[in-house]
């Protein structure tokens, strides 16, 4: 496996757990603690874990990043630290205005990764509760337009159930029309039993690819098994006290010694299972598209001088 070989490592960064919408599928009504990640704390992340090239930095977790007055400066400081490091930010999309993308784009964000669940109004405003369908369809549509030429990608994530999944080509559609290149469309879950869900049961609760690859950081400096432990049940460390490696070793002996949460029991979370294989048809894809838009960034000045040389004769 790819992802494997090249030891990828995800991080994800909950600078606030505050959002401004209430999704149908979102269990943060459970969550007590809330606050906003201060610049000391994601300033001790940084500091603290020695990032590598093949590492991915996402700000996302059960609230929605771009509340945060500060992103664009986080942003900033890990790609100037440490350049080549993927930055994600994953979004609902209705605060993404042309003033705070343009901050986001020229920060260094490489992708911008939008959450929309649904095709049509009555939809998408069910589920997406708080959110006006017009609006960010216009916000994507904006940032499609904005990053072109730009190293910042949009992608549009969509949450599937058991019912509407065949309409994955539909969905695809629909933003292929809007512009977009890129996709992420998973299966709805149970968030570690905290929504009712008709996903499947998995057969091996004593494996977690999630875990493995993914470190879950909350605002406040906090490192817990996932998001989907919104009690925060087990504390594993605090990035601001304690060093990457020390916090690598503890999540080995959990690891080793399936030092499960009863939340991880009952998650129906198919990623648990085959994060490595989607994280390697991820890494084989963003090739092909490199490689196509190098050959396509190559043909056009080609064109462009048999065009004139054509014209000349």
């Amino acid at each position: 496996m790819l992802s494997k070989i090249l030891k990828i490592r995800i991080f994800d960064i909950e600078v606030t757990n505050h959002c401004n919408l209430k999704c149908k599928f979102c269990p943060r009504d459970n969550i007590v603690l809330k606050g906003f990640m201060s610049l000391e704390t994601f300033s001790s992340f940084l500091r603290n874990t020695k990032l590598k090239s093949t590492d991915s930095l996402s700000f996302v977790g059960l609230g929605e990043p771009l509340l945060h007055p500060d992103l664009p400066r986080f942003v900033k400081m890990a790609k100037e630290m440490y350049p080549h490091v993927t930055v994600w930010i994953t979004t609902n999309g209705t605060l993404l205005d042309v003033e705070l993308l343009h901050k986001l784009i020229n920060a260094g964000t490489d992708v911008i990764d939008i959450s929309f669940n649904g095709i049509n109004k009555e939809e998408y405003e069910n589920t997406m509760r708080g959110a006006i369908f017009e609006d960010v369809i216009k916000n994507i549509e904006t940032a499609v337009c904005e990053t072109r030429g730009t190293r910042t990608k949009v992608q549009v994530n969509s949450v599937i159930t058991e019912e509407n999944k065949g309409n994955i080509d539909k969905i695809k559609n629909f933003f292929r029309e809007k512009g977009v290149e890129r996709f992420q469309i998973r299966m709805l879950h149970n968030r570690g039993g905290s929504i009712t869900s008709n996903s499947k049961r998995l057969k091996d609760y004593n494996t977690c690819w999630i875990f493995k690859i993914i470190t879950f950081i909350c605002w406040n400096g906090d490192v817990v098994y996932c998001s989907n432990d919104t009690n925060r049940t087990r504390i594993i460390g605090n990035i601001k006290t304690d060093t990457f490696k020390e916090i690598e070793k503890k999540k080995a002996i959990i690891i080793r010694n399936n030092l499960w949460l009863e939340n991880c029991h009952v998650c129906t979370d198919i990623w648990r299972e085959k994060l490595p294989h989607y994280l390697d048809k991820k890494i084989v894809e963003e090739c092909a598209y490199r490689f196509i838009r190098v050959v396509t960034e190559i043909k056009t000045p080609i064109k462009k001088l048999m065009k004139i040389r054509s014209n000349d004769q």
